[in-house]
């Protein structure tokens, strides 16, 4: 399975951890990675879920949906489908996560500090599944949106919580979110002089100091496989319909 390296069931298109979740029981819901071929991979997102809430792209050519027994089928029938394979629970978040979370915390308190972290469920069920979770684990779990939940949890909770959360097939990604620390006066005198320097910040003491000035800065981030790349006919005058890259690139 490519970069996942989990054999495929022979003479099917789909992992023998997929085949084994299905025969404990082919009716549930399963959290299955569709791996297309290049440059579809956001056109049969669109033909299994229109809103592109409901599924996860994985970057460059595979996606996650919550599919069922039927939605798996057809996924396996789709042309454009090279495998099936299921999104095992440590694929869920990066394997660093509980090692920024402790470089994150003060050395003395590292046990105590609290952290925060998103996780991305199901489109639609995020409010069902905390209150869930709050009880099951008793925990404060938040549901921000109808896809993300938020929770504040020590680092020793966090590895186990978190561990028995990913589990859950509803749940798509686990992400810590770091505090921001601004570090404007040395970035001021890293880009004036250098730290080092005699008079480090010698553009501000001539006055010049950005006042009144308004700066804008926007980045919309690029979809390699949006068609403005692989369709020569297509028109930088109008908007793509087709390569709406909601989880990443959303413009709400």
């Amino acid at each position: 399975e490519g970069k996942f390296r989990v054999p495929l069931t022979p003479g099917k298109k789909r992992s023998a951890k997929l085949d084994h979740k299905i025969r404990q029981n082919s009716k549930q819901k399963i959290l299955v990675m569709a791996h297309v071929h290049p440059g579809q991979v956001h056109h049969v997102r669109k033909e299994f879920d229109a809103t592109m809430r409901k599924t996860l792209f994985l970057p460059d050519h595979t996606f996650a949906i919550w599919a069922d027994e039927q939605t798996r089928k057809d996924l396996e029938n789709h042309d454009q489908v090279k495998w099936l394979g299921h999104m095992r629970p440590e694929w869920k978040h990066s394997p660093r996560i509980f090692r920024d979370a402790e470089k994150n915390s003060h050395p003395v308190r590292k046990d105590i500090d609290v952290h925060h972290f998103a996780i991305s469920v199901v489109a639609g069920n995020a409010p069902e599944i905390a209150e869930q979770w709050s009880v099951e684990f008793k925990a404060n779990f938040h549901a921000a949106t109808d896809e993300t939940i938020l929770v504040h949890l020590t680092l020793p909770r966090a590895r186990n919580v978190l561990g028995r959360v990913r589990e859950d097939e509803r749940v798509h990604w686990i992400e810590l979110r770091t505090a921001i620390k601004f570090h404007n006066f040395g970035g001021a005198e890293a880009a004036q002089a250098g730290r080092s320097a005699p008079q480090p910040t010698k553009i501000w003491d001539m006055g010049i100091d950005g006042s009144n000035e308004v700066v804008h800065i926007h980045d919309s981030g690029i979809d390699k496989f949006h068609c403005m790349f692989s369709d020569t006919n297509a028109s930088p005058l109008q908007d793509c319909t087709d390569c709406d890259m909601s989880n990443f690139y959303r413009i709400n």
